[in-house]
């Protein structure tokens, strides 16, 4: 009789278990989903809610890439400025405007407003006290294992360091900087800039560069101070001449770059968009 039992308890635990297992697993990976979808979902509403162009919500402007004005020009609530002031001058479409009162409200720490049109990546940026405060938690501070775009905690929250470091998760929907995962020259040719806009302020960034870097070398080195030197300038052209697609360096740049990191395939390494200022455009602060 025992032993009767013990084989019945064997061969019914050879059935529970797995099943038991593959409900575990779905949940897991139902919830993840659930996860990640509220997570986009709330940055998609924020974009909506908070983010104009020319009037417009972002969601519904095509990316082009655009004219690029003289350094200082003003854009007042985003609308179409000339480089000059004449009739027939060239514009620069497509600058975001930002309804900063109510987007910080989103999140105390919410620093930027990022948008990469190649790729249709528009999220807001955040800076913590450290680098773990926003691995895996929305501005709000809600945990969500997307967590948000952050700035390295050490650099300025003006973006006027010669290098501002951009982290956000290799996410398998495509979500936050899922996409480099597929970054090509033809997105490149698409549209080569990056949009920083900071209250005040929106920064027109030209892409100088992709290329898989390794944790600890050069490309996150951070520089003390706005440091328009000889030794910033070289560090930017020995960064540019990694990529791995044509993306010269424009003649005019501002001696300051972003460099926007994701995880890659191995531990030790990281997929790396970098861009250099080419203009500031004052925006309106509402």
């Amino acid at each position: 009789m025992l032993v009767s039992f013990c084989k019945r308890i064997i061969r019914n635990a050879s059935i529970w278990i797995p099943a038991t297992a593959l409900f575990v697993s779905g949940a897991y990976l139902g919830y993840r989903y659930w996860d990640y979808r509220t997570a986009e979902s709330g940055y998609e509403e924020m974009a909506e809610k908070y983010v104009c162009r020319n009037g417009h919500a972002a969601r519904a402007t095509e990316p082009s890439p655009p004219a690029i004005p003289d350094s200082g020009t003003e854009a007042d609530d985003a609308e179409p400025v000339g480089t000059d002031g004449e009739g027939d001058s060239e514009i620069l479409p497509n600058i975001p405007t930002i309804d900063w009162v109510e987007m910080k409200k989103e999140g105390k720490d919410i620093k930027a407003w990022l948008e990469i049109p190649a790729l249709d990546i528009r999220y807001p940026v955040v800076q913590g006290s450290d680098n773990d405060v926003y691995l895996h938690h929305m501005p709000s501070g809600e945990y969500k294992y997307a967590g948000s775009i952050f700035m390295d905690c050490q650099n300025s929250q003006g973006f006027t360091d010669v290098n501002t470091i951009l982290y956000g998760h290799n996410m398998d929907s495509g979500a936050m900087f899922g996409k480099f995962r597929d970054f090509s020259q033809a997105d490149y040719d698409k549209a080569p800039y990056i949009w920083i806009c900071i209250p005040g302020k929106a920064m027109l960034y030209q892409i100088t560069g992709f290329h898989i870097a390794h944790v600890g070398d050069g490309t996150y080195k951070l520089f003390s101070g706005y440091q328009q030197s000889e030794k910033a300038d070289k560090w930017i052209k020995e960064e540019a001449a990694k990529s791995s697609i044509a993306s010269p360096l424009p003649d005019d740049y501002i001696p300051r770059m972003v460099t926007l990191s994701t995880c890659a395939s191995r531990s030790d390494e990281r997929r790396v968009i970098q861009a250099v200022l080419v203009r500031e455009i004052r925006t309106a602060i509402r």
